[in-house]
């Protein structure tokens, strides 16, 4: 679904998506398959993979993966340029944005199934996350909920 929609969104533009598996050279040494990605410069793309970081990644979490994509890859993508990642969370419902900054990530938004996603990159591009998420079987997931504290708050 995600996929559907960035190819929609950038067609007829000069960037173009990818989606797994396409290999990526992001260092002289490292190459990635992530889960979709963005190129904006024609050039890096060749018959048999993506030269150079692109300009958006997008990995799709799961358990056996999240904290391979969570450090490893992020990191990776933080030193090799990549200018903006997205964690993709399926259960419970959950997008992370994150803008590179001085050779860091920082959160530039999180979301869930009933927010839109806006891109830092890419300003027109706003996706409503209820296209992308499953609808919920009815079972609802517990928020964390505060108990008052045991002393009197002023005011």
């Amino acid at each position: 679904e995600l996929f559907a929609l960035l190819h929609a969104h950038f067609k007829g533009r000069s960037c173009r998506p990818f989606i797994s598996p396409i290999d990526v050279r992001i260092t002289e040494y490292d190459a990635v398959q992530p889960d979709l990605l963005v190129v904006c410069d024609e050039s890096q793309i060749t018959p048999t993979h993506i030269e150079g970081p692109p300009t958006l990644v997008v990995e799709v979490l799961s358990p056996s993966t999240q904290r391979h994509d969570r450090v490893r890859k992020l990191r990776l993508y933080a030193a090799a340029g990549v200018g903006e990642y997205w964690l993709i969370q399926p259960y419970p419902a959950l997008a992370e944005v994150l803008s590179l900054e001085n050779g860091s990530y920082l959160i530039s938004g999180a979301y869930t199934e009933k927010d839109t996603l806006t891109s830092p990159s890419f300003p027109e591009l706003a996706l409503s996350l209820q296209e992308i998420f499953p609808p919920s079987d009815g079972e609802t997931i517990d928020e964390v909920r505060e108990t008052p504290p045991p002393y009197a708050i002023p005011g």
